[in-house]
């Protein structure tokens, strides 16, 4: 999640005019795109971050209050988000764990 939040920075240095993503329409302002990306992963992580401090310390618990409405391979990648923002606070020395991957139980260090 930090090399994905830092790939979007970097590409506000550029003078972009068009995104033509992989799928979607084009992107005719990018720089408000990249701009609410980042800001929506940087509200996730406070949201993962609220969520473990309130007792969800499993990355099912987390994205379960999160994503209620998913199931199947939406959910599996909401999954995947999840446990990427628990990775990148635990490498910033917000989050410590305790198993392996996404079976891990997550608790706030204080």
């Amino acid at each position: 999640m930090a090399q994905y939040i830092e790939s979007l920075r970097k590409l506000l240095k550029y003078d972009i005019d068009l995104m033509l993503p992989a799928h979607g329409p084009p992107i005719t302002e990018p720089r408000k795109r990249i701009e609410e990306l980042i800001q929506h992963r940087i509200e996730r992580e406070e949201q993962v971050f609220r969520l473990l401090k309130n007792g969800k310390t499993t990355v099912k618990a987390i994205t379960a209050e999160i994503y209620p409405e998913l199931s199947g391979f939406y959910y599996a990648v909401a999954k995947g988000q999840t446990y990427a923002h628990l990775v990148k606070l635990q490498k910033e020395g917000k989050v410590s764990s305790q198993g392996e991957g996404q079976n891990a139980t997550f608790t706030v260090r204080e």
